[in-house]
């Protein structure tokens, strides 16, 4: 497993908090055994050994550095409308698996009024488990919620941008990945809350020249939505 670390410039490095107990107790790895310890700050890992055990703290050794391969391209940023706490979770951990780079939760007129209530903390926590699970090598950024309203923004920020708008789209998915050029260095895409996107969202959505795509007449679940559209662009971009 990995375990992400701030950096690697000491030759040992003491391990304590979730990390620990995720190591000691869920994989029961004891002395002698060996860690990939991830770092934050450079590019590149080691591979390391357990030398020291406690009752809370645990030390690694570091044996080898190795650099890390380069992130893929493009960076993908998720701007998910918040939706309600389980499904949100979902979407943060799958998100995180498929390799997304970014996160942004979203606020639009339809999210559900209990989904309001952001806990960045715990959403990292959630994609820093992910990534250890999955064995990622670079977290993802997760980013302050942003109002739809926002749009010029967004357009700005991410030229290559595109909202998944259920049946409302004018382009079916696949139509609009056939024009995009597989060099781009980044793209984004917006994935609406369990209520669907209001009429004036849409309009301005169209405004700003954002492309609206949908998968056909099937209406998703949010959750659904976000991970079945990370899956294709994962593979799409391979």
């Amino acid at each position: 497993m990995h375990i992400f670390v701030p950096n690697l410039n000491q030759e040992k490095l003491s391990i304590t908090g979730d990390d620990y107990f995720h190591i000691t107790r869920s994989l029961r790895k004891i002395v002698g055994d060996k860690l990939i310890l991830v770092s934050l700050s450079d590019d590149f890992f080691a591979e390391a050994e357990i030398v020291e055990m406690s009752k809370k703290t645990l030390v690694a050794k570091v044996l080898k550095k190795v650099t890390k391969q380069p992130k893929n391209k493009p960076a993908i940023t998720l701007i998910q409308a918040i939706i309600k706490r389980a499904g949100m979770e979902l979407v943060l951990q799958k998100a995180t698996e498929l390799g997304v780079d970014w996160i942004i939760p979203l606020k639009t007129k339809y999210i559900v009024p209990k989904a309001e209530e952001v806990n960045l903390k715990r959403w990292e926590t959630i994609m820093r488990e992910a990534a250890v699970q999955s064995r990622r090598f670079y977290l993802p950024e997760l980013g302050n919620p942003l109002d739809l309203k926002n749009l010029s923004m967004l357009k700005k920020q991410y030229p290559q941008i595109f909202c998944l708008a259920e049946t409302q789209g004018s382009l079916n998915l696949k139509e609009h990945l056939t024009h995009l050029n597989k060099d781009i260095s980044s793209l984004a895409v917006i994935i609406g809350p369990e209520g669907g996107f209001a009429p004036e969202e849409l309009e301005g959505l169209k405004k700003e020249g954002i492309p609206l795509v949908s998968f056909g007449q099937t209406i998703l679940r949010a959750e659904t939505a976000a991970i079945s559209m990370l899956s294709v662009l994962r593979w799409f971009f391979l």
